[in-house]
């Protein structure tokens, strides 16, 4: 089987590596997580991989000061491993600048927003200047870089918040 046309199509005729993120970034997470799923299906090829991977590299920002950003869950983890005290994020992690972004995420306030402290030198990609005119810009678009540490530094009741640093 392979991949829907509409998304061949949208591949096809956009080669902004962030959009095509946005509209396919589960399938390329779940690989860089080692979360098995139907590869017949994706675009995410071991060379769309690698040329992405490239292109984050190359324009992502290495945080100058200490930020906060924000992320809303259905579950308790703001990443795809299980929740625990310390995680190394696997994936590319979406977040937003706007806390009430985040609260929209959330699943009606059943699920979780996620405070996150990045700390000096995190490796963000800052979708801003990726959406034109696009509704989808007021979500205020950050993804952090796979390979950061969170550590839990507070938890009460659907609010957690995370210290997010390099990975040593």
């Amino acid at each position: 089987m392979s991949p829907p046309k509409h998304l061949i199509e949208y591949w096809k005729n956009n080669p902004s590596w962030p959009k095509r993120y946005i509209q396919t970034s589960a399938e390329l997470n779940w690989m860089l997580c080692g979360i098995p799923h139907n590869k017949e299906d994706s675009l995410w090829t071991p060379e769309a991989v690698s040329e992405f991977n490239i292109f984050m590299k190359k324009h992502s920002k290495a945080l100058k000061k200490s930020t906060i950003i924000y992320r809303g869950t259905s579950v308790p983890s703001p990443t795809m491993s299980p929740l625990e005290d310390v995680i190394v994020n696997c994936q590319y992690m979406s977040t937003t600048k706007s806390k009430a972004i985040a609260e929209e995420f959330n699943w009606k306030k059943k699920g979780y927003v996620h405070i996150l402290h990045c700390q000096r030198g995190v490796r963000v990609y800052d979708f801003e200047n990726d959406y034109g005119d696009d509704p989808v810009k007021r979500e205020q678009e950050v993804l952090i870089l796979p390979g950061h540490v969170l550590t839990m530094v507070d938890m009460k009741d659907h609010t957690i918040v995370w210290k997010v640093s390099k990975h040593k």
